[in-house]
């Protein structure tokens, strides 16, 4: 059961593509997805698979991974770009997970499904957050909570599907991806050309220091302004 990858556009490195927050491993209670396909479908099996009280990562296919937190009866997932950092992964699940309960608290034990499904406004703020800030990677390596990912292996998704629940994953970029991929790289020209304007007049500055230094030196040498030395 080998995956055949579809994309409907060119792939995206480097991003967190769909969230989701559910209880007792079969109720989603709200999810966001910045790409459509069928990996809802395919997460609800995953979510029935899942070892309670766990933190994990499995491939689906060498294009994609999956992680999920579980925590009291509730997991936190999403899906992201294969070679998007797996520490940052998890950061952002322990951000939803904070902001969630902080939101709900008590009242999520006793929820139905999509209850809480508003809340997948948060679940793209902070996606959008994590895809596109600089400092969400320093926040990330300074959340204590999270270290331990840095030995945690990434197995296959085969490992805990039973024969013939892996499917086609298939992920259709939307254009809010497209366009967030466009905006780094000019975001990366921005900073690239600005670093090089700054190393320009730095030099510059560096120069004419170098030469004031030199001009007081000879003058001072030549026993001052009126440069008797030269005459």
């Amino acid at each position: 059961f080998f995956v055949n990858l579809l994309l409907s556009r060119k792939k995206i490195n480097m991003a967190i593509i769909y969230a989701v927050i559910a209880k007792d491993l079969d109720t989603v209670l709200t999810e966001y997805s910045a790409a459509s396909g069928n990996f809802p479908q395919i997460t609800r099996t995953i979510l029935k698979r899942i070892e309670p009280n766990a933190r994990f990562s499995y491939n689906y296919s060498t294009d994609y991974c999956f992680h999920y937190n579980n925590e009291d009866g509730m997991t936190y997932m999403c899906l992201t770009d294969e070679d998007f950092p797996k520490r940052m992964a998890f950061s952002y699940l322990e951000d939803i997970k904070e902001k969630f309960l902080d939101t709900y608290g008590s009242i999520v034990s006793d929820a139905i499904a999509f209850q809480m499904n508003d809340f997948n406004l948060t679940l793209h703020s902070r996606m959008d957050y994590y895809n596109t800030d600089p400092r969400a990677d320093k926040i990330t390596q300074v959340r204590a909570n999270v270290d331990n990912v840095k030995g945690m292996m990434i197995e296959s998704v085969e490992k805990i599907l039973q024969r013939g629940e892996r499917v086609e994953l298939l992920v259709k970029k939307t254009d809010n991806m497209n366009a967030l991929a466009t905006g780094l790289k000019k975001q990366a020209v921005n900073v690239r050309r600005t670093m090089y304007w700054r190393n320009v007049k730095m030099c510059i500055l560096i120069w004419l220091v170098i030469l004031v230094i030199a001009f007081f030196i000879f003058t001072f040498a030549c026993g001052g302004f009126g440069y008797p030395c030269t005459k």
